[in-house]
């Protein structure tokens, strides 16, 4: 069961946001053909993905709001990409 604390402003919530708001440049980085810039970025954003989880469970941090965003940030990253990816016509979705 996910406990509830008293701060939504913690270091793990924080790391959602920033896979979040690390979308964009990717996507952009993409866009411009600049695919080292948006490999390290989306390292990044996996490192996110790895730490927020962890860091919450280990500082008791866990909260429905942490929850809530880790989920929204994977969704939106997720289809964000599958998205660019299908209308640049890079790779076939009909496979």
């Amino acid at each position: 069961m996910i406990k509830i604390t008293s701060s939504i402003l913690s270091i793990p919530n924080f790391l959602s946001f920033l896979r979040f708001f690390l979308t964009f440049p990717i996507l952009w980085f993409l866009s411009e053909k600049l695919y080292v810039l948006a490999f390290v970025f989306f390292l990044l954003s996996s490192l996110s993905d790895l730490l927020d989880g962890h860091l919450a469970r280990k500082w008791k941090k866990e909260t429905d709001i942490g929850a809530w965003l880790d989920s929204i940030a994977d969704n939106i990253f997720n289809i964000s990409l599958i998205l660019f990816f299908y209308f640049s016509e890079k790779v076939p979705l009909y496979y």
